[in-house]
């Protein structure tokens, strides 16, 4: 029987850093975790479940003491977007036209187009505000 127990609980913490069931641990003989019942230990899956907690509160504090790297400079102006298009359109020629979409390709393009177009929520700035209930 204490075996089984004992099993249960190398089981469920098997994958988690020893550091973080300790620290799990500490917290639930000091009555701190919340919702704990303190008349019984705790079971394997809730232990785990504390220790996982703290474990991923210590990765996320991680990540963001890293510097981000900064987001890219995207030119977005109508000039670039059209010279896109030409170097696409003048790749495009290059390769031939049987490496194009073929006509069922296009029609089931232009139907998922159609399609989520019916979804696309409305962009207006009245309709966003009034969405938010922020607006008439």
């Amino acid at each position: 029987m204490a075996d089984d127990v004992i099993d249960g609980y190398e089981i469920g913490l098997a994958n988690i850093p020893v550091a973080y069931v300790a620290h799990a641990a500490q917290r639930f003989l000091a009555g701190e975790v919340p919702g704990q019942h303190t008349a019984f230990a705790p079971s394997p899956a809730q232990l785990a479940s504390e220790a996982r907690r703290h474990w991923h509160m210590a990765l996320d504090g991680e990540r963001r003491r890293r510097h981000p790297l900064p987001p890219p400079e995207i030119d977005r102006s109508p000039e670039a977007r059209e010279r896109v298009r030409r170097l696409t359109a003048e790749i495009t020629a290059r390769l031939g036209p049987d490496t194009g979409p073929s006509a069922a390709a296009r029609q089931r393009r232009d139907l998922f187009t159609r399609t989520n177009a019916r979804f696309a929520p409305d962009a207006s700035e009245a309709s966003i505000a009034r969405r938010l209930g922020m607006g008439e």
